[in-house]
């Protein structure tokens, strides 16, 4: 099951348990009807299910194999919900807690759904080397000069276009032609487009400003692949837990980006920079 095929699931189980939550809420599981202890056991039984899948999807994507005690207890809680059991698991604690009011099991399992999907964007691929053409699957190395800009897209934020031009720039100074997934032409899926790019350009630029899925997504299949990209984010912009372990350096204006980043690519290619 794909990230498409447990986020069509997820939302079918969410949707049928915010209607049971609105019928139910605020009463004791013992005041249920048997109809609505059966929609219960149902929609538990459902949730204990997608929960099976999507262990099989965290344990094959590497930003989330780190989350995976947090996630499945979370599944766990929220099957708990549906049976009115007023238990919920406190992550700083590491135990259990009683939740006060039984109104908050519709709400508790709402924020479960959100964690979750904001989860499903990291999903790899269940065969990644299978969506990849044969001729990029870095066994012929990478195409020289060439660099993959990984970053959040927005034609309604200008600052995002002037980091793309800036960083272009400062790679077109070492003979680098540098490019963005939506400056390909392409007549494929996009993603696979973007597979290709990481996998077979010789640089990999990201800039992680914004937290975007995708591009978190972009990084961690090129850590996959052992790829190790330059990473950046604007000053002051949330870097979240999986990537701490890296080097992201903050940079204050896109002046300050191209300064970084030149004096990186000098060290990293060993040559100096061709601005005048």
């Amino acid at each position: 099951m794909d990230a498409a095929d447990l986020r069509r699931e997820l939302t079918s189980i969410a949707k049928d348990g915010t209607e049971f939550f609105r019928v139910v809420d605020a009463r004791d599981s013992n005041d249920l009807t048997s109809k609505q202890r059966k929609r219960s056991e149902d929609l538990a039984a459902r949730l204990t299910q997608f929960s099976s899948q999507f262990q099989r999807a965290i344990q094959s994507s590497p930003l989330l194999q780190s989350e995976e005690r947090h996630l499945l207890i979370l599944l766990r809680t929220m099957v708990g919900y549906l049976r009115k059991q007023n238990l919920s698991y406190d992550s700083d604690a590491g135990t259990y807690v009683e939740y006060s009011n039984l109104l908050d099991g519709g709400q508790l399992f709402a924020s479960g759904v959100r964690q979750l999907l904001e989860r499903l964007p990291f999903v790899a691929p269940t065969d990644t080397r299978a969506q990849l053409p044969a001729s990029t699957i870095v066994t012929q190395g990478y195409r020289p000069n060439t660099a993959f800009i990984m970053m959040q897209i927005s034609s309604t934020i200008p600052e995002l276009e002037d980091v793309n031009n800036a960083t272009k720039e400062v790679f077109a100074e070492f003979g680098i032609s540098a490019r963005r997934a939506d400056e390909i032409e392409h007549s494929d899926v996009i993603t696979k487009t973007i597979l290709d790019e990481i996998a077979t350009s010789e640089f990999l630029f990201a800039d992680l400003s914004g937290a975007r899925p995708s591009v978190y997504y972009e990084v961690g299949f090129a850590h996959a692949l052992g790829r190790r990209p330059i990473l950046y984010r604007k000053q002051d912009s949330e870097l979240h837990f999986d990537l701490l372990v890296h080097n992201v350096p903050e940079y204050k204006n896109t002046t300050d980006l191209k300064m970084q980043l030149r004096k990186r690519l000098e060290a990293v290619t060993n040559r100096k920079s061709g601005k005048k």
